[in-house]
């Protein structure tokens, strides 16, 4: 039902999406497949993001050469290179820096931590497509032009190599090449959090799944408080709170199926 519901709002905002057969992606998955979806490529995206930034004269700090406080009132205390900076508005837009500058009692009501598998692949056969987002699964495949599969899972690592394995019973002679685990957040009725939290004053983005690139803009905007209407709208029913029941979103069942048990 949900799959289906995606499809038609698509299609309503003139997506080119249509229902694969039932065998593109193995063991009778149900899909839909979205034609003009854009993938960023981070290693193309990154330098030029760098050098545009470079322009706009932004300060940026090394965290490895800075000392950062931030304080409930959503201020912050920055010591880099021998000198001390203060910032009227902190915004922590990454899970890491909200898991390293909020002690865990200003989020853990809100958010939630769980730890997140990254496993790259050698080259193998071609996916049916890339990306591949299994919402079940909380698992995302993407075939690099090496054709090395990069599969992302959310949840314990016994728990989310079985769901990538699952995931990749389509392919032949998948052999693992690497993986590196780290902690991500996600908020506990599924929905985006955007603003401060009940217990502080520092603007939080998390949560925004793999859509959060590409509504950065919208997000500067809303920050900088020259969002639209509709933006304004979007992003305030995201706030932190109790009303929060028109944002709840789709979320993975945290006890896989025992169907999931296949592993690399």
């Amino acid at each position: 039902e949900m799959l289906a519901h995606l499809r038609h709002v698509a299609i309503g905002l003139g997506h080119a999406v249509d229902r694969p057969k039932q065998d593109k992606f193995g063991d009778g998955t149900a899909a839909v497949q979205v034609y003009d979806a854009l993938l960023l490529l981070r290693p193309q995206l990154e330098p030029a993001l760098d050098n545009w930034l470079g322009k706009t004269g932004l300060l940026r700090v090394a965290s490895k050469d800075a000392r950062v406080v931030v304080r409930r009132d959503g201020a912050a205390t920055i010591a880099a290179g021998g000198d001390i900076l203060e910032a009227a508005q902190t915004v922590l837009a990454d899970d890491a820096a909200i898991l390293q500058h909020l002690e865990r009692d200003q989020w853990e009501k809100t958010l939630r931590a769980e730890g997140t598998i990254c496993l790259m692949t050698e080259p193998t056969s071609p996916l049916a497509a890339s990306p591949i987002v299994f919402l079940d699964r909380a698992v995302t495949l993407c075939q690099r032009s090496s054709r090395g599969i990069a599969a992302i899972a959310l949840g314990r690592m016994d728990d989310a190599l079985a769901r990538i394995g699952a995931s990749l019973v389509g392919q032949h002679h998948v052999r693992r090449a690497g993986q590196a685990v780290f902690r991500s957040l996600s908020s506990i009725d599924g929905g985006a959090v955007v603003g401060p939290l009940k217990t502080g004053k520092a603007i939080v983005l998390a949560g925004l799944g793999l859509s959060g690139a590409f509504l950065a803009p919208a997000l500067a905007r809303f920050i900088a408080g020259t969002a639209s209407e509709p933006e304004m709208r979007y992003f305030s029913a995201r706030a932190a709170g109790n009303n929060r029941a028109a944002v709840a979103d789709y979320q993975r069942s945290a006890v896989a199926p025992a169907s999931l048990e296949a592993a690399l």
